[in-house]
């Protein structure tokens, strides 16, 4: 009698490190593929842009405005 899931462990064994080395980030190759990166806007069948969409600066990084910053950026042109 043989021991196939035996065999089945040995060989799942054999190469461990196979899915870290063929690792690959898809965001990251979606961001540097101008082809996928314009599949990214707020509408896909024009190029203008959605005004409720306000991101604020912060520590270097862009982050969405929250509700009180989008209305003082609407209400008195103040972009925070």
């Amino acid at each position: 009698m043989e021991h196939h899931h035996l065999r089945r462990g040995a060989a799942a064994r054999v190469r461990p490190s196979e899915p870290v080395e063929s690792y690959r980030c898809e965001w990251k190759a979606a961001i540097e593929d101008p082809d996928k990166l314009r599949l990214f806007r707020p509408f896909v069948n024009t190029q203008e842009t959605d005004p409720s969409l306000v991101y604020i600066g912060q520590r270097g990084q862009h982050r969405p405005a929250t509700w009180e910053e989008k209305q003082l950026r609407v209400a008195g042109g103040v972009r925070p």
